[in-house]
């Protein structure tokens, strides 16, 4: 078995365990959202976007995750800080992550 050199440590976000040895915690996907050249973003740098379309790719990532017992988180991609606030707050608005603001 390979041996790291440094110690592996498990970090938990939003009741997601990333990290550790290898086959410690399960792989956990990271679902990209609102990167530039994305389909449902049509300003990247005002955060104009689908919001019905990112609700149902959230939602559909939700329900996979459930259904596979697969852990999943979203990784968002912002051109500015206004579009950033936008698409946080889509999120927190979906998702049970508002404790933890």
């Amino acid at each position: 078995m390979f041996v790291f050199e440094k110690e592996q440590v498990i970090h938990t976000i939003g009741g997601v365990k990333i990290g550790g040895n290898p086959g410690e915690t399960p792989t956990v996907l990271g679902g990209t959202i609102f990167y530039s050249g994305h389909k449902i973003v049509s300003d990247s740098k005002k955060g104009v976007f689908d919001k019905e379309s990112a609700t149902s790719l959230i939602q559909t990532q939700d329900e996979m995750s459930a259904l596979t017992g697969n852990p999943a988180l979203i990784q968002i991609f912002s051109e500015s800080e206004h579009a950033l606030k936008k698409y946080i707050a889509l999120i927190l608005c979906l998702t049970s992550l508002t404790h933890l603001f």
